[in-house]
């Protein structure tokens, strides 16, 4: 079953196209794991107002998303941002109950 997890964080006022410049690096690196075929899609999504990032991944399975929760390219990308962020992320977690095509 597929497993979605949804990281939101607020930004520091004007930190946006820093944050889109740091996190460049750190979606090329999830293209492997697309590859490996335990991530299926992963989106960075800015609100209207430009203070806000959410990262929707989609993943194979739980297991695929705990295995690659605390890997070195997340710590790596979460101490670049580190700076921008006005405070700790949220996450939203869990399995799909129902989709459409």
């Amino acid at each position: 079953m597929p497993y979605v997890s949804i990281n939101q964080v607020t930004l520091k006022p004007g930190a946006g196209a820093e944050v889109e410049r740091a996190v460049a690096p750190f979606m090329q690196a999830r293209q492997e794991l697309i590859r490996q075929g335990d991530l299926l899609a992963t989106r960075l999504v800015r609100s209207e107002g430009q203070t806000e990032y959410a990262l929707i991944s989609v993943w194979a399975s739980r297991e695929a998303h705990e295995r690659h929760e605390d890997s070195p390219a997340e710590r790596a990308a979460l101490a670049q941002l580190a700076p921008f962020v006005a405070g700790p992320p949220t996450e939203f977690a869990g399995e799909v109950v129902a989709e459409l095509p």
